[in-house]
């Protein structure tokens, strides 16, 4: 069984593994990909949130090859040591000069993530030429304004069955100290083939018209509905009785005591005028102060021990100003 050997650089596979996800449940992020294309090798770790890569050439025999290794076991490695990759029929293994073997990890449905990325400096056009990911340049643009002051490129990576992230990595300036920076971001989730995605993104944007529509309809029939139930208890609520004890009188103006309802039947008198000198008397006799307005005399003072009298003489009693009062002939 013939095999085949390629060298590879323990510090960048150690590194790698570092990247590579620590969550069992998706044991696939928890590998390192190394693969051969030609003369082009590729060692790639990912956590869902960041991608790492490390490509080397060899001119070594052999065909082309793909494992998966635990990033576990790298971390074992010591950046010291002299590696290899060997492959064959009969699987593959990373050999260490110190006697390590760390062989491939395989298994029913252990398929790594599609890795595609491109690199992407805010502002200018995206080019995608993997056709795996479709990103959607408007949200792109806006979720990347915070690293656009860095002038660095942006590592885009997605597929068409997991969402789209954006990372970038910069020395930003800080007076005259330079500040180490990353940036993560999730742009948007992937809607499919380049294709098939901008029906998606209208698609999206119909629902959401037609959600904001059905919504704006549902809130007037629920108003319209509210005023009809008014309505109908208006309609229905019966008038109330013109007897009814709970009503309150209508109070007259306060310059018009003459509408006041007379509570028992005037006195007989011999002719209005005599009325009224018969109120002066009344008031000069008891000592009450008259004041006299263009339609009555009220009374003002201890009236209430003569209040007989005054009753007698023609005088009426105002509840609301508290007072009594004669009606003048002329305004009679």
């Amino acid at each position: 069984m013939k095999t085949y050997s390629i060298p590879a650089n323990a510090r960048a596979l150690k590194d790698l593994a570092g990247v590579a996800s620590k969550n069992q449940a998706r044991r696939v992020l928890t590998m390192v990909r190394v693969s051969r294309k030609g003369g082009a090798c590729l060692a790639e770790a990912t956590d869902s949130f960041r991608l790492a890569r490390f490509t080397w050439e060899t001119e070594a025999d052999g065909g082309d090859f793909e494992a998966l290794f635990a990033a576990d076991a790298l971390r074992s490695l010591k950046v010291s040591d002299v590696c290899a990759v060997e492959y064959g029929e009969g699987g593959a293994a990373i050999i260490t000069g110190g006697g390590l073997r760390i062989p491939a990890e395989g298994g029913e449905g252990l398929k790594y993530p599609n890795t595609d990325a491109i690199m992407w400096h805010p502002g200018e056009p995206m080019k995608d030429s993997s056709g795996l990911m479709c990103v959607n340049p408007a949200y792109m643009a806006d979720a990347c304004k915070p690293v656009v002051s860095w002038n660095c490129p942006v590592v885009v990576r997605g597929s068409v069955d997991g969402p789209v992230f954006a990372h970038a990595c910069a020395k930003v300036k800080n007076g005259n100290r330079e500040i180490p920076m990353q940036y993560d971001a999730l742009i948007m989730p992937v809607r499919g083939l380049d294709s098939y995605a901008p029906k998606a993104w209208k698609d999206a944007e119909g629902e959401a018209a037609r959600k904001a529509a059905r919504e704006v309809r549902e809130a007037e029939e629920r108003r319209a509905e509210r005023k009809a139930k008014r309505a109908a208890a208006a309609k229905e609520e019966p008038a109330k009785p013109a007897g009814n004890s709970g009503a309150k009188p209508e109070e007259a103006p306060k310059d018009s005591p003459e509408q006041e309802p007379a509570k028992e039947e005037e006195p007989a008198k011999d002719s209005p005028e005599e009325g009224e000198e018969a109120i002066r008397r009344a008031a000069e006799e008891f000592g009450l102060a008259i004041r006299e307005t263009s339609l009555c005399l009220w009374l003002a003072g201890d009236t209430k021990p003569h209040k007989d009298a005054l009753k007698k003489a023609g005088a009426k009693w105002s509840a609301k100003k508290g007072a009594w009062y004669f009606r003048k002939p002329q305004a009679a």
